[in-house]
């Protein structure tokens, strides 16, 4: 198994691990027992890509995915099974193999940006179905430095944005 690290403990207890190459694993603590998630081209319920960047959690309990090609997934984490996608980042900006991060906030909101990429940072409004880009260059809201390494929120609901060479952007 090849994992890249990301792990994400949901309300239940499982662990979830993405992968390099194999997909995503659930792992259930209290059985030991393991369940792979992978893409089958002929099930488009699955998830589109093996190459998993990032998993993440919003307030509602559902689980996002970012693969290598920038493409955002929601799966239902009860039926395994893909209920949305969003092809945006990859049929506008990138369709190769990039680390892609992600990060769900307070407000129901995305954050989606990559440490290889010096491109700023996309927020997905999941109410709206919106992105909104940011950059060193915006009108508003502008960062320090285009590449974006990291993304925490405060108790306040105050995202704070991490730059390489470009310092915290609040």
């Amino acid at each position: 198994i090849d994992f890249n690290t990301k792990i994400l403990k949901d309300q239940q207890g499982y662990f979830w691990f993405t992968s390099n190459s194999s997909g995503i694993y659930r792992f259930n603590t209290k059985t030991g027992n393991i369940i792979q998630l992978t893409n089958n081209s002929s099930d488009t319920t699955t998830i589109c890509n093996n190459k998993v960047r990032q998993i993440v959690m919003d307030k509602q309990g559902y689980l996002w995915i970012v693969n290598c090609m920038g493409i955002i997934e929601k799966l239902d984490k009860n039926s395994l099974k893909v209920i949305y996608r969003n092809r945006f980042l990859s049929q506008n900006q990138y369709g190769q193999n990039h680390f892609f991060g992600l990060f769900a906030d307070s407000s129901n909101g995305l954050w989606i940006y990559s440490s290889t990429l010096l491109n700023g940072i996309y927020y997905f409004d999941l109410q709206k179905q919106d992105f909104n880009y940011f950059n060193q260059n915006s009108q508003t809201y502008t960062l320090n430095s285009n590449m974006v390494t990291s993304i925490v929120e405060d108790d306040f609901g105050r995202i704070l944005i991490g730059t390489d060479h470009g310092g915290i952007n609040l």
